[in-house]
């Protein structure tokens, strides 16, 4: 009986634990500014919430307000340190080339279901689905005021160019991440000869086209980061997910990178690509 007892109780928080959040984003007539310090007045109307990160451990504060035109999104996490380099290239003296080294920036993903009947995002859902994903990434991103705009396909189709998953009932599964239309906010330098020790990996460049819809600013205060979304309801890409007052829409947040990766203890931040989504928001739109 005793045994019983606790199983049930298990299952019963198992299953509400990971239940849905309900939040609803209130109209304003103006949005704050995007820069990442949340001093804005309007901020004051925004209600906040509480959501456990699945594989960090700790909170994220979410707050969400929108006009006629566009939402905006503030999102807080605790980190310790600020993590401002990705994948930095280090000279190997003996090979005569430039090797990836293990520093990886600090991140947080917003991942929306594009099906309206999609009740699980996780990369071990029985069913298939697609996702929005806005990308906020410090050091490749964030310089030029944007969060990257790609699509998360998890499918059950075979796909040798794909991520290979196991669903919960331990299906085979396929995840692909693919970049919206348009060019994103850096791309890969290509060094041959040397420069010094250590060069970036990447360069900014203003980004255009589906890949620019999305306004973003994070700032890492006293081992907390802040970070600042912003884009329209309505897009007009077919390849990002259509917001509509009076309306809700799932929402899922990550503090790593979501691409099915393990964990690498040989990197700088260990679980860096290996984020998913936990608990999720049932976003409203007030008409």
């Amino acid at each position: 009986m005793i045994m019983l007892r606790m199983m049930i109780f298990i299952l019963f928080f198992s299953c509400n634990a990971w239940a849905d959040l309900n939040y609803l984003v209130k109209s304003v007539n103006s949005l704050p500014t995007i820069d990442g310090n949340a001093n804005d007045e309007q901020w004051q109307h925004a209600e906040k919430i509480k959501v456990q990160d699945a594989i960090a451990g700790h909170e994220i504060t979410f707050s969400a307000l929108h006009n006629s035109d566009s939402i905006v999104i503030l999102i807080s996490f605790p980190d310790k340190t600020q993590n401002r380099e990705h994948k930095t290239l280090i000279w190997d003296k003996k090979e005569s080339y430039y090797k990836t080294g293990p520093k990886r920036e600090d991140t947080m993903v917003l991942k929306w279901a594009m099906n309206p009947q999609v009740r699980d995002l996780t990369l071990s859902s029985d069913v298939p689905y697609q996702a929005d994903l806005w990308f906020w990434k410090s050091f490749r991103t964030d310089p030029k005021g944007f969060a990257d705009d790609k699509n998360q396909i998890y499918s059950s189709i075979p796909n040798n160019k794909a991520q290979r998953l196991r669903s919960k009932n331990g299906s085979l599964f396929f995840l692909q991440r693919k970049g919206d239309s348009g060019r994103s906010a850096y791309q890969n330098r290509i060094l041959i000869d040397k420069q010094g020790d250590e060069e970036a990996k990447y360069s900014h460049r203003q980004p255009i086209g589906s890949r620019a819809d999305i306004r973003a600013k994070g700032k890492w205060l006293d081992s907390r980061w802040t970070i600042e979304f912003m884009r329209k309801l309505d897009t007009g890409y077919s390849d990002d997910i259509r917001l509509v007052t009076g309306s809700s829409v799932l929402l899922g947040l990550s503090r790593y990178e979501i691409a099915g990766r393990k964990v690498d203890p040989q990197l700088e931040e260990p679980l860096f690509g290996s984020g998913d989504v936990g608990q999720l928001i049932q976003l409203s739109l007030e008409k």
